[in-house]
């Protein structure tokens, strides 16, 4: 199941550690997607305790692939495995302590090199908030309405009407799922 937006940000701003990190070694990758460890020195620290510094050695996972396809549909974190490799900078948010941590979900991406400010922010932006108030409002027990119960109500009775021809199932599913169908189109504008 993909992670809604807002765990990201959870996770990010829980992580113990905020780093860039430059890739020494990459484990050997087995199946066409795979999660390997690899391992870096620390050349940047936005947040942490004082268990990692600048200079520091690193390991953690990632998830790589070699076959776009292989990928499963769902799943956020994958990296082409020809673009994993020593040399190649990092930012991530760890949690664990130095040197073997673990990644905050998949919270880590390739960068160009070390920078200043964080490439990967742990605050959402305006139009990543707008998504997560939108995925919240969507998952939240109190969206659940009578609406919704009727429209189930009427999906029910217009799969009915379809496997049985009534006409009368037909047009009571209709009325009432069409008004629901208005309402979400509607409130996503």
């Amino acid at each position: 199941m993909a992670v809604p937006l807002s765990a990201d940000f959870r996770a990010r701003q829980s992580a113990a550690h905020h780093v860039q990190v430059e890739l020494t070694e990459v484990g050997p990758l087995e199946r066409p997607v795979d999660r390997v460890r690899v391992k870096g020195c620390v050349r940047r620290v936005f947040r942490s305790d004082p268990t990692i510094r600048e200079g520091d050695v690193v390991s953690f996972t990632v998830g790589v692939f070699r076959d776009l396809k292989s990928i499963p549909f769902d799943a956020g974190g994958w990296i082409p495995s020809a673009e994993v490799t020593p040399g190649r900078f990092m930012e991530v948010y760890l949690n664990g302590v130095a040197p073997a941590c673990e990644t905050a979900l998949v919270e880590y991406k390739l960068i160009d090199g070390p920078s200043r400010d964080p490439m990967f922010p742990e605050t959402p932006t305006p139009e990543e908030m707008r998504y997560i108030d939108r995925d919240e409002r969507l998952t939240s027990p109190d969206s659940f309405s009578a609406a919704h119960f009727l429209a189930v109500i009427g999906g029910i009775l217009l799969f009915h009407a379809f496997i049985s021809f009534k006409a009368w199932a037909a047009w009571v599913g209709a009325v009432l799922v069409a008004p629901l169908i208005v309402k979400n189109v509607a409130r996503r504008r």
